[in-house]
């Protein structure tokens, strides 16, 4: 028998495999890239001009309130008034929010410690009242930096679309003879969402600031509160993700 015979019992196998291999390549090819409009962005670019930024929402973990205002808000609102959108900016929702909750006695609960649901509402509904009302707000942008848990990613990995290193210390003090032995990073990200002012989702999207701790074998490396968030480059290109896009109006064209 000739080394170059194919069996008939092994054509439609080799049929299958094929097909399944250019069904795989044309899904690939038809995937789309992320859009972080949730609605059409003629909707958002093209009638929504003014929008309140709320405070930025952080842990102390990671740098004050007031420092995270500094850090972000500052380019967020150059970037979005840059292209004609105008920005109510957050020290207005924060003296909102503190009057009305003051009116309502507060959002906590006294017993507990607990945030009260039917006061937040009410207090939520009011800013919301007063910024469409007096300020002529059509939605209200969100910034957050989150942190989220990545498991066994090896020395370089993608968090939040970004792609970065595992965070160990300059210092010397630990080694990283053992980086492809990582077994969870913890990376911080920021975050954008805008809601109009029925709190309808209309854009979301995120991206990686930097790994804040490392676990591998039996080290774990933290990356103290002093040094995080200190790269400017860095915050300046996750701005430039989460903001750009909306304030271009851009964005991959999706099919209708």
């Amino acid at each position: 028998m000739s080394g170059n015979h194919v069996s008939r019992r092994s054509l439609p196998r080799r049929r299958n495999i094929v097909a399944c291999l250019l069904l795989i390549l044309l899904l690939a090819g038809c995937a789309k890239p992320f859009d972080p409009f949730q609605v059409p962005r003629e909707n958002v670019r093209g009638r929504l001009t003014t929008i309140a930024m709320a405070p930025v929402n952080i842990s102390f973990s990671m740098m004050s309130q007031t420092d995270a205002r500094a850090t972000f808000e500052p380019t967020a609102t150059e970037r979005l008034e840059r292209t004609g959108f105008k920005v109510i900016p957050s020290e207005v929702w924060e003296d909102l929010w503190n009057q009305s909750a003051s009116d309502v006695g507060g959002i906590f609960d006294v017993s507990t410690g607990a945030v009260d649901e039917e006061r937040f509402d009410l207090v939520r509904e009011s800013v919301y009242q007063t910024l469409e009302s007096e300020y002529d707000v059509h939605a209200v942008l969100y910034l957050a930096v989150e942190i989220d848990d990545y498991y066994n990613p090896g020395s370089t990995f993608y968090f939040c679309a970004t792609r970065g290193e595992v965070y160990f210390p300059t210092d010397g003090s630990l080694q990283r003879n053992f980086s492809l032995d990582v077994t969870l990073a913890r990376a911080a990200c920021l975050v954008a969402r805008l809601y109009d002012m029925e709190r309808r989702f209309l854009y979301g999207v995120q991206s990686g600031l930097e790994v804040i701790e490392t676990f591998a074998e039996q080290t774990r490396a933290v990356r103290p509160k002093s040094e995080r968030l200190k790269d400017p480059d860095r915050i300046k290109e996750a701005l430039e993700a989460v903001i750009g896009p909306l304030a271009d109006g851009a964005g991959p064209q999706t099919e209708e």
